[in-house]
């Protein structure tokens, strides 16, 4: 599957780390999330920050994936619920981005990643 086919016309933004700091997350992490249309409030976009752009294609597109699991499956934007993050986890597994998905998480070294990973590998 070429990254086209996976976005399906959904664009990819890389915002400055300055926007990403505001939200916590540090510039030599990697990280991606989608954005949602002010009106519709649908998620209809995918920011990612510079550091987003040192990981391998692959890796790559299994964050795509991931966040395209959460696109195709209209989760909320604001609420953070562990379901749906495995939800997009598995999407991405399904495309062939298992392995992938397992080394971005690893870079984390939070119980949320931890458990994402336990459940990847069949741990649930």
């Amino acid at each position: 599957m070429t990254r086209e086919e996976l976005l399906q016309g959904v664009s990819v933004l890389t915002l400055p780390d300055s926007f990403w700091r505001s939200y916590g997350i540090p510039a030599h992490m990697p990280f991606a999330g989608t954005a949602e249309h002010p009106l519709t409030h649908k998620l209809e976009e995918i920011a990612v920050n510079q550091a987003f752009h040192t990981l391998t294609q692959r890796q790559q597109m299994a964050v795509l994936a991931h966040e395209m699991g959460h696109i195709r499956a209209n989760h909320p934007k604001f609420i953070r619920d562990m379901r749906w993050e495995c939800e997009a986890d598995d999407y991405a597994v399904s495309l062939g981005y298992k392995e992938e998905m397992i080394q971005v998480l690893s870079m984390y070294n939070t119980d949320e990643a931890k458990f994402r990973i336990a459940a990847m590998r069949g741990g649930k």
